[in-house]
């Protein structure tokens, strides 16, 4: 099995770090080498795919109890 690697550092163990950007005001999921600090990923920390997926179903629902 192929183990992950910090590109910088050659370490194999890695965290998830919640920041925001300056001037902005969301929060984003940094996953970085526990050592040395590289960033090499980044999700956003609020799911909003999610959010906005949960959203348009209830408002297909809403949608279809008016045509109804």
């Amino acid at each position: 099995m192929a183990w992950s690697t910090c590109p910088k550092c050659n370490n194999h163990n890695f965290e998830v770090v919640e920041k925001s950007l300056v001037g902005s005001s969301l929060n984003f999921s940094f996953v970085q080498c526990l050592v040395c600090g590289a960033v090499v990923g980044v999700t956003d920390s609020n799911n909003f795919d999610n959010r906005i997926t949960e959203l348009e179903n209830k408002l297909n629902g809403l949608l279809g109890k008016m045509s109804s």
